[in-house]
């Protein structure tokens, strides 16, 4: 529960190295699938960063691990298979 931990943030490196493995897994047969967390890959909203500790005000304000849509990024970049 540190908000500060980079965990909670999506490094570009990260994202890139998830996208490429999903991606080899699929060109090998694998079926791969992405079941993000409701908030990270939202479509009813706009917003985007790969900042995991947002709060959430039409919910619980508290809960401060909401993300704005950071696994988008993933299908953009790395929703098709080469």
């Amino acid at each position: 529960d540190k908000l500060d931990s980079p965990w909670n943030h999506f490094s570009l490196s990260c994202i890139d190295l998830v996208g490429k493995m999903s991606q080899s897994a699929k060109h090998d047969g694998y079926v791969v699938t992405l079941v993000p967390p409701q908030s990270y890959f939202d479509a009813e909203s706009p917003k985007f960063d790969l900042n995991l500790t947002h709060s959430y005000p039409l919910y619980h304000p508290d809960f401060k691990y909401h993300g704005w849509n950071s696994y988008a990024v993933l299908l953009a970049k790395f929703g098709q298979t080469r």
